[in-house]
């Protein structure tokens, strides 16, 4: 009885350790940690081209050839504020720019494309100049270290062209960009 009575104990003990394992180990293969970027396309095709080059990033979005409709863009950037240099972890404020020929904005934080983009064509560039990073030989530029990175994201949108009931479309900053992506056939007939 009281090997019984040790053995249930023990089982018990067990069963109660082993419940927050679970819990556990999901915390502990849950956390990833990203790089880069991958387009995620529904429906219609795009391509976005990005470039990196002398504190300047370029977008461009292209409306692939067999896709369907014309489209909207707009674009969204995020940067850091600050950047904290050295051991002393000094402030200093970066900034950026986002510019381009056919690009308006911001508008509620979006640049907004101005014309529709049509298969097999593309928006004009957008670029994004960064500002206010130490210059080389500087005294702050001695002091950036190899953790001293950061990121400048930008996320672009597309939506098929919106039409008012006469045919005409709407402006881009107009459309509404909150609407569901509906996908249905592409196929016609009887």
């Amino acid at each position: 009885m009281k090997k019984k009575r040790l053995f249930l104990t023990a089982l018990a003990l067990v069963l109660v350790l082993s419940a927050g394992i679970g819990g556990a180990y999901a915390y502990f293969t849950t956390y990833a940690q990203a790089e880069g970027g991958l387009p995620i396309a529904l429906g219609n095709q795009r391509e976005f081209t990005e470039d990196f080059s002398n504190w300047t990033k370029t977008l461009v979005v292209s409306n692939k050839t067999d896709s369907v409709d014309d489209i909207y863009v707009r674009a969204r950037v995020f940067w850091p504020e600050k950047l904290y240099l050295g051991p002393e972890r000094t402030p200093i404020e970066l900034k950026c720019t986002p510019t381009g020929d056919g690009w308006s904005g911001p508008i509620d934080s979006y640049y907004y494309y101005t014309a529709s983009v049509k298969p097999g064509e593309s928006t004009t560039k957008l670029t994004v100049q960064i500002d206010g990073l130490p210059k080389d030989g500087s005294e702050d530029f001695k002091k950036l270290q190899e953790g001293d990175a950061f990121n400048v994201i930008v996320v672009y949108e597309s939506i098929p062209v919106v039409y008012n009931a006469d045919g005409t479309p709407v402006a881009p900053t107009e459309a509404d960009w909150t609407r569901e992506l509906v996908q249905g056939s592409t196929e016609g007939g009887l």
